[in-house]
């Protein structure tokens, strides 16, 4: 999943670089690239993550909460954000979170293959 992240934030930065050369063509290969690994690896990662995690109900509803909200911030604020700095700066700030979203997957999250008891994740 690590390479996974780091490749999606590769494509965004090659989305950046294509939409400011204006190489239309490589930048909907790309972005379509990009929603390949998105839904098929990464973006179905966070439910069963939480699920093994967090062990009460409150936990799950504000990790809900934190996900929902950052859907509802990208829906409402893209269009707005693409026409204020453009795509290629705005596609430049997406790669960046989403490198820093794979240094936190490095080095922050915990393994959870094989553990099936979560006062097992913790010290």
């Amino acid at each position: 999943m690590i390479s996974a992240q780091f490749l999606m934030g590769s494509l965004l930065l090659c989305v950046a670089i294509f939409s400011r050369t204006k190489a239309d063509t490589l930048l909907i290969i790309c972005m379509t690239l990009f929603m390949f690994i998105y839904q098929g690896l990464i973006g179905n990662l966070f439910w069963p993550y939480v699920s093994s995690v967090v062990q009460t109900e409150a936990g799950f509803s504000l990790a809900s909460l934190s996900i929902w909200s950052g859907v509802l911030f990208m829906s409402v604020a893209t269009n707005a954000l693409m026409e204020s700095l453009g795509i290629t700066t705005l596609f430049l700030i997406f790669a960046g979170i989403t490198f820093t979203g794979g240094l936190i997957f490095t080095f922050c999250l915990k393994e959870i293959k094989g553990v099936h008891d979560p006062s097992k994740l913790y010290c």
